[in-house]
């Protein structure tokens, strides 16, 4: 049997964010916005994997978690991919992600020598909030995003990377966490 899963960066759920995302989803239409307890940074994708693979993926997590000790991030900004005045995807920004970004760097190296495919674009933190599914929101949504755009949201304190599994339904996706590996 498969899993679908990814490697990611956990966030609680903080007011800030809480406070921005609720009158977000009331003003502006025509956006899937994420559900405050599935915020997280990806750090890979895995896809469908074979839960006997599950064992060797958390093994080579494990060695690069114990190589690095718990950091900070700063939450800061909104913004767009791919820009503000055409928004597909709305983000909260990160400040001091470089320990993140080696991490990310040590996942993608390791597990491709497990055979999993390295991601071409290079990694660019961000923690998705909406992604945009109806033409015409763009105005309203970019003007929005100017507002916000210097929202502090705060420091976090990076503990652990997780495993974690996605499934799929109707109602979106749920995340679950197959294994924490801690900094």
């Amino acid at each position: 049997m498969s899993i679908r899963s990814f490697i990611s960066v956990n966030i609680p759920s903080t007011p800030g964010i809480e406070q921005t995302l609720g009158p977000l989803a009331k003003s502006v239409r025509g956006v899937t916005w994420v559900k405050i307890e599935n915020l997280h940074f990806t750090l890979k994708f895995l896809g469908d994997v074979e839960e006997q693979n599950i064992e060797d993926i958390s093994s080579v997590l494990s060695a690069i978690t114990s190589r690095y000790n718990p950091f900070s991030i700063t939450l800061r900004g909104i913004g767009a991919f791919p820009n503000d005045k055409r928004p597909r995807v709305v983000w909260i920004g990160v400040e001091g992600s470089e320990t993140m970004a080696e991490i990310q760097s040590s996942i993608e190296n390791d597990l491709s020598l497990l055979g999993f495919k390295r991601e071409e674009r290079p990694f660019s933190p961000h923690l998705t909030i909406g992604r945009i599914r109806l033409p015409g929101v763009n105005k309203v949504l970019s003007e929005k995003i100017a507002q916000l755009k210097g929202t502090d949201y705060g420091l976090f304190e990076v503990k652990s990377i997780y495993l974690m599994r996605s499934d799929l339904s109707q109602s979106g996706a749920r995340y679950s966490v197959i294994s924490e590996f801690p900094l």
